[in-house]
């Protein structure tokens, strides 16, 4: 699992590069991409086996994280607050949330969580793609 969270950590470093670099979002966003990027590292050094309350708070407080950049990113970058942008960044956000607050009780622990996580992957994947897409991420000459 450790490989998952690293690899997870470092999508959540990427896009706070990309956050801070190309759409000049304000600070809060980054520093809450690299705080749950960091979250996420822990969460895969520090396993269920050995020690499960670590581990679980490390994976909650990169989920509240990445929800919160969810919901500010439309607030904060200016070209997420048109059209889909909003719609993505919410929605996703929500579903998060909704999966989170269903586990252990409508779903599985483990069920929730990773559903939770492929909204997290899912928005990571979008961002790349609109980057990719974006006239903002092209050099200027």
């Amino acid at each position: 699992m450790i490989w998952a969270f690293l690899l997870l950590a470092a999508s959540v470093a990427g896009a706070s590069g990309v956050m801070a670099a190309v759409y000049h979002a304000k600070k809060i966003i980054p520093m809450l991409l690299m705080g749950a990027a960091l979250c996420l590292v822990g969460a895969g050094e520090i396993d269920l086996r050995n020690s499960a309350v670590i581990h679980i708070a490390f994976v909650a407080i990169a989920f509240v994280q990445l929800g919160l950049v969810m919901y500010l990113t439309p607030y904060y970058v200016h070209i997420f607050r048109q059209g889909y942008g909003k719609a993505v960044c919410w929605g996703l956000g929500t579903a998060m949330g909704l999966f989170v607050s269903l586990s252990n009780h409508l779903l599985p622990v483990g069920t929730g969580q990773r559903l939770a996580a492929v909204c997290i992957l899912l928005w990571l994947c979008w961002l790349a793609i609109f980057t990719a897409k974006s006239p903002a991420s092209r050099p200027v000459s």
